[in-house]
């Protein structure tokens, strides 16, 4: 079965722009080209997967402190916050906690980064500007203080 008679020709377009966006490491989400196309993101995924798949690509990496400057937009916070968030994805990177939705990562890190510069600043407030849910910021934050404590 062709992909054309699978998906909508919106949700290929969406998925088709997705795997590029990952391919140039553009900081855009899934959530992004979902919406644009009128989509539900959970059909986009599908798709998206299945172009992979079919086209025999590579799930492209993503640098996900590529996030956090997008985030911190929504939710001004200090220079140094931003610098020691970008600091604690490449550690947790490196120790492989990778694969997550990358704006979930950015947003725990900026999270753990403003406790850690004193910056009053709630998982809530960060969930909401990353467009994430409060519960996956808060697993996420346990993984990486989980990680921290762990040597290298």
């Amino acid at each position: 079965m062709r992909l054309g008679q699978e998906f909508p020709n919106q949700v290929l377009a969406a998925a088709a722009l997705y795997v590029g966006c990952r391919e140039s490491k553009m900081p855009l989400t899934l959530k992004d080209f979902a919406g644009a196309s009128g989509s539900d993101p959970r059909v986009v995924g599908r798709c998206y997967m299945k172009l992979l798949q079919r086209m025999h690509i590579a799930r492209p990496e993503l640098k996900e402190d590529g996030y956090v400057y997008p985030l911190a937009l929504k939710r001004p916070v200090s220079d140094q916050a931003l610098k020691q968030s970008r600091e604690i994805i490449d550690s947790i990177v490196s120790k492989g906690l990778g694969g997550r939705n990358p704006m979930t990562l950015a947003a725990a890190s900026l999270y753990i980064a403003c406790c850690n510069m004193g910056e009053n600043i709630t998982q809530a407030e960060v969930a909401e500007a990353a467009g994430v849910g409060e519960q996956s910021v808060r697993d996420c934050c346990k993984e990486i203080r989980l990680l921290a404590r762990q040597p290298p």
